[in-house]
């Protein structure tokens, strides 16, 4: 039945004028990029809220903390977002550190690219240890 569905398919094609040109693995970005298409989008939709997640963690922190971290450099941005090298702070909440983490991880890719992932969307001390430990832990990653 599969094989009768595939042939009609290739059949349909024999209207057009082509050529098929295998392109090997890296080399082929076109389609590596459009596999990535539609979780880009996504990006769009879930970082604001991560975001307003952080916001709002940072909010329900004491000001002590974040007069220290102010100290070490970190700057208030427009959002009203507590920032290192531009990268939101992330407070010690287990389940917000835990979701930017999984968001990350989403795709299933090496360590280094999931702790890289993960720097850009916020910031913590220890955080490329956990996100380490969570790639381990992760039974879809090689």
């Amino acid at each position: 039945m599969e094989l009768r569905a595939r042939a009609t398919g290739y059949a349909g094609m024999l209207d057009y004028d082509f050529v098929i040109e295998h392109i090997p693995g890296k080399d082929n970005i076109i389609a590596d990029h459009l596999s990535h298409s539609r979780e880009c989008f996504a990006v769009e939709a879930i970082e604001p809220s991560i975001l307003a997640q952080i916001k709002a963690a940072q909010n329900k922190d004491e000001a002590t903390i974040w007069e220290e971290w102010q100290q070490k450099g970190a700057i208030k941005g427009p959002d009203d977002v507590w920032r290192w090298n531009d990268v939101p702070i992330v407070p010690e909440v287990p389940e917000l550190r835990r979701l930017i983490i999984d968001y990350a991880h989403r795709r299933h890719e090496r360590q280094n690219t999931s702790v890289s992932n993960a720097k850009k969307m916020g910031f913590w001390s220890g955080q490329p240890n956990e996100v380490r430990a969570a790639v381990k832990r992760c039974p879809h990653s090689s």
